[in-house]
């Protein structure tokens, strides 16, 4: 039974609704109230769902919507922060979220929302809206952590209505590189933008492979030119790594004369969605450059990104030669599947590598012999050629040398 405690304070009355029951035995939850009825009121209710919850009533789960069970979850789980997801991440959720809310209801509860509904709602997005795979299983994964919560630290009697659900498969990786010439004519395009910054920008992308907003939120403290070093601290993997800078992305670099950052300005500072993606400042610069390089060279592709970039930089690597564990290291991939993913060699590097396979299971020994033979005719021929012209009797001595050498 909750206790109901009248409180006197500045002349005025209230009643505290203290409840110890259950898991709140010794942690009771309270509430004030001005009036003694509602105290009551609010105790019994707290009492019953209390009792719900020990015994897993089923009519818990109807009790609570779908918008007020987002509402907690993004309030007490998705909360940025250092031990949270990145405000990217709760940002993209909250799309998800929208996305829920719009098709299954606001006021649905959670007890409607079962295997059959999400199949329906995954059908349609795919089909009718033709969404992608990788959208709809994020939509879909939402839900999935949602309920999950909500059976284990919300102790609500449902069950997950993803876990046997069929989901879609994610679309395939992106497989686009560009080729060194291709590279040379965006960089170049790329001086003509408006934002004097972005040129500097651009090659620091493609000679460090960072990510877009990485690079666009460098600060300079971060960055040691004279040692050509970048200290990454907030990444995608949330492991700082160091990345080197070429000599031409350290002089680009030294060239921008301001205060605390690269690239951002003051008023970019104020600004969450800035802040929160850095690279958005570059949208309109990459689009023009982009249009401008496609005009001198059809070959780019129209939907090439920002982060394709970083896609090229980690192929060009290891075209290069680079060992895979390296690049891996350069991007601050955690493991080399994923670097693997990032990289597409072309289809000449990839011919160019297979002639070093030549040999292999050839019968070495008759190519030799063959070879051998043709320059045993030629040596023949030279002979004769330096015997009736009367040549040096010393080179005439050389060549009968290497003729007797190539019979071997």
């Amino acid at each position: 039974m909750a206790t109901i405690l009248k409180k006197q304070k500045n002349n005025k009355t209230s009643y505290q609704a203290i409840i110890r029951k259950g898991r709140y035995r010794n942690k009771p939850i309270t509430r004030t109230f001005a009036l003694k009825k509602d105290a009551e009121v609010w105790a019994r209710e707290q009492e019953h769902l209390i009792d719900m919850k020990r015994h897993q009533d089923p009519r818990l789960a109807e009790m609570v919507t779908l918008e007020q069970a987002l509402n907690k979850y993004f309030r007490t789980i998705e909360s940025p922060g250092p031990n949270f997801n990145e405000p990217t991440t709760v940002e993209r959720k909250r799309t998800c979220a929208i996305i829920l809310k719009r098709y299954l209801g606001r006021d649905i509860s959670l007890a409607e929302i079962t295997p059959r509904v999400m199949s329906e709602f995954r059908d349609r997005r795919l089909r009718d809206d033709k969404r992608s795979g990788s959208t709809v299983r994020q939509e879909l994964s939402l839900i999935s952590h949602l309920f999950t919560i909500a059976m284990q630290e919300w102790e609500l009697p449902v069950s997950n209505p993803i876990e046997r659900l069929a989901r879609p498969r994610p679309a395939a990786g992106r497989i686009l590189a560009l080729t060194d010439l291709q590279a040379r004519v965006i960089i170049t395009e790329s001086r003509k933008a408006r934002n004097a910054l972005f040129p500097a920008y651009l090659l620091v992308l493609m000679h460090t492979g960072m990510r877009a907003s990485e690079a666009a939120g460098l600060r300079k403290r971060d960055v040691n030119l004279n040692n050509q070093t970048i200290i990454i601290k907030k990444t995608k993997s949330k492991t700082p790594r160091t990345v080197s800078l070429t000599d031409a992305a350290t002089a680009a670099l030294r060239n921008i004369d301001t205060d605390n950052f690269f690239f951002l300005k003051d008023k970019d500072l104020s600004r969450s969605n800035i802040m929160n993606r850095p690279a958005q400042i570059f949208r309109e610069s990459w689009e023009a450059t982009k249009r401008r390089a496609i005009a001198v060279n059809p070959s780019i592709p129209a939907d090439l990104t920002l982060h394709d970039i970083r896609h090229s930089a980690a192929t060009y690597l290891i075209e290069q030669e680079v060992p895979l564990r390296t690049v891996a290291d350069i991007l601050g991939h955690k493991t080399i599947q994923m670097t693997m993913r990032y990289t597409h060699p072309s289809m000449e590097h990839k011919a160019e590598m297979m002639q070093r396979i030549e040999g292999y299971g050839v019968d070495i020994q008759k190519e030799v012999s063959e070879e051998r033979k043709a320059l045993r005719e030629l040596l023949a021929e030279a002979i004769k050629i330096i015997g009736s012209n009367g040549l040096d009797e010393e080179l005439n001595k050389v060549i009968r040398e290497i003729s007797t050498y190539s019979t071997v």
